[in-house]
């Protein structure tokens, strides 16, 4: 399904398509639904609320998919729900450590939504503050900065927005397209800066 296609049920792709309005019940009983929506603009609640209002047998999304799909699909930030319940001690333990509610909030609302996938036990978030909420940390005048995942630059630009000045960046992007945008921005900045076109992991295989 995609809102953004006019048909109802013509093959895409080989598979048949429908905008969610065209999709009558009846089409839905007994199906699967799974939902391949991964983007931080998407409303999820409202997009699971329009699946569990039809009688589709299932619903699944991102934070099922893991566990629906086993280890294809536990190769990025996305793992099994039993990776987090075996380090719920940990978990415990650094919550311990934490000085302020609104962090033990936080933490134990990201666990509780690992293991539920429910949208509603996310905590709340900000975008614009996500890297650096106010009170929480304190930056020298210049930092250096090794970007994990580095896109087209797209973190470097944030830090620059909110007047953090970069002195040193070293930049690691594996997609070779995102890596053209991370070389072409790189060239009119003045910080010393050293790109890499590889991922980082904390392992060797």
């Amino acid at each position: 399904m995609d809102r953004k296609f006019t048909g109802n049920g013509e093959v895409f792709e080989g598979l048949p398509a429908f905008a969610p309005k065209a999709l009558e019940p009846a089409q839905a009983e007994g199906k699967c639904l799974v939902v391949g929506v991964h983007s931080h603009l998407a409303k999820l609640e409202a997009i699971l609320a329009y699946g569990r209002s039809l009688p589709f047998a299932d619903v699944l999304w991102n934070a099922d998919l893991a566990d629906a799909l086993g280890a294809e699909a536990d190769n990025y930030w996305l793992t099994a729900r039993h990776f987090v319940i075996e380090h719920l001690r940990d978990f415990a333990e650094t919550a311990s450590h934490l000085a302020d509610d609104t962090s033990v909030r936080t933490l134990t609302g990201l666990v509780r939504y690992r293991i539920t996938g429910e949208p509603d036990h996310h905590p709340d978030y900000n975008l614009s503050e996500q890297y650096f909420p106010p009170g929480v940390l304190r930056l020298p005048k210049q930092i250096s900065f090794v970007d994990g995942g580095a896109f087209d630059g797209d973190t470097f630009r944030y830090l620059r927005s909110k007047g953090i000045e970069i002195g040193d960046w070293a930049g690691f992007e594996p997609d070779p397209r995102n890596f053209e945008k991370l070389v072409a921005f790189a060239k009119d900045i003045p910080s010393r800066t050293a790109l890499f076109p590889c991922g980082l992991s904390d392992s060797f295989a």
